[in-house]
């Protein structure tokens, strides 16, 4: 009787470990984009085009989402080839030293239907902060070419490029210290 009683009680406690359902990034489809004001007005944008993302969840509405995500900084393009090869130097994101951009969420909060709230240490050239994003469900579907099934996702935030010791050469009045993360993500079955 005990011997089923410990098992039970492992079951129980063990079910979401065991439930855990593991996603990786679509990334071919998978877009990472920000953008800083310029000169005050204009904005300048660009994406991220080598990135990782391991997305764990254990229920079926994503409200304990778990997100490890990671950018490869020397694949940083802002559409200008003589711009990238400066966000590169030791002033900005200093490649060199700090090749990867990460967050590893803390926590994640259901704010409505398809919404969440996800807070994480967002660490850019060797800084670490407590950062919060806006995630946005959008829908799931299955890929008609792999039969795969996908979730989509819009993320959405902003953050100090100064808190991370970005650009601090630059005054505001040439490039902005307000970053927006504008993110379409798109996670599959890990197989």
């Amino acid at each position: 009787m005990k011997k089923m009683i410990l098992i039970c009680t492992m079951a129980v406690l063990g079910s979401p470990i065991f439930g855990q359902e593991k996603l990786v990034g679509d990334v071919p489809h998978c877009r990472i984009q920000f953008s800083v004001p310029f000169m005050t007005f204009a904005k300048q944008s660009g994406v991220f085009p080598d990135i990782n993302i391991a997305w764990k969840k254990t229920k079926s509405d994503f409200s304990d989402s778990n997100v490890n995500f990671t950018a490869d900084v020397k694949t940083l393009n802002t559409n200008h080839p003589d711009r990238n090869a400066h966000l590169q130097q030791e002033n900005f994101f200093n490649a060199a030293k700090y090749p990867k951009i990460s967050f590893v969420s803390t926590s994640s909060k259901k704010d409505g239907k398809n919404t969440f709230t996800m807070k994480g240490d967002l660490t850019i050239k060797g800084v670490t902060l407590n950062r919060t994003f806006n995630v946005v469900l959008e829908g799931e579907t299955v890929d008609p070419m792999t039969q795969e099934q996908l979730y989509i996702f819009s993320i959405n935030g902003s953050f100090k490029r100064l808190d991370f010791g970005v650009g601090t050469d630059f005054p505001e009045a040439a490039i902005g210290n307000e970053v927006t993360l504008d993110a379409t993500v798109i996670v599959k079955k890990e197989v």
